[in-house]
């Protein structure tokens, strides 16, 4: 019996000891416990931080594209209205040249009709009726200051279109600029 009561006495000993280094070691998992979940609660607070950096970067990220789609829809109402003001300057730039081209011819026509008048008025009479030959003279005189006129118009035109062009691209270096 006494060996009995030693041999529980040690067992109740290494029970104890056993217990002991339980109530340790739960203690210590319940301080690993508690710094895990600060350490989680500090992640999920990053997280957070993250997520909501990460919104507002998706947000300047659209904000900059629809930006972007309205300067790329500016350009194009800009390139539309180049464009249609460089046709309308082409057009009014090929029909000067169309009457500058038959002004010429008008004026060539009537230079030589000028020179056969001249011509025949002096096989006809070389005193002549100098009446008549002042007023093709005057005549002469006012298609030549059409035609001067006419060129003075083409090179005002010239001027204003190069202007137009000049202006244009300027507007298309600011737009380009401002992107």
């Amino acid at each position: 019996d006494n060996r009995n009561l030693h041999r529980l006495e040690l067992e109740n000993q290494r029970l104890r000891a056993i217990v002991v280094e339980l109530e340790e070691n739960n203690e210590i998992l319940v301080n690993e416990i508690e710094t895990l979940v600060k350490e989680n609660s500090d992640v999920r607070e990053k997280c957070d931080n993250f997520s909501s950096k990460c919104d507002a970067l998706y947000k300047d990220i659209d904000d900059r594209t629809r930006e972007k789609s309205e300067l790329v829809l500016e350009i194009n109402d800009v390139k539309k209205k180049l464009d249609a003001e460089t046709e309308a300057r082409r057009q009014i730039h090929e029909e000067w040249e169309r009457q500058n081209a038959a002004s010429k011819a008008e004026i060539t026509k009537l230079s030589s009709a000028l020179k056969q008048e001249r011509d025949k008025q002096d096989e006809e009479n070389k005193v002549g009726d100098k009446q008549k030959l002042l007023e093709l003279i005057e005549q002469n005189k006012k298609l030549q200051v059409l035609h001067e006129q006419c060129l003075r118009d083409k090179n005002q035109a010239e001027r204003d279109l190069d202007g137009a062009i000049l202006a244009l691209n300027e507007v298309k270096r600011d737009r380009k600029e401002e992107v």
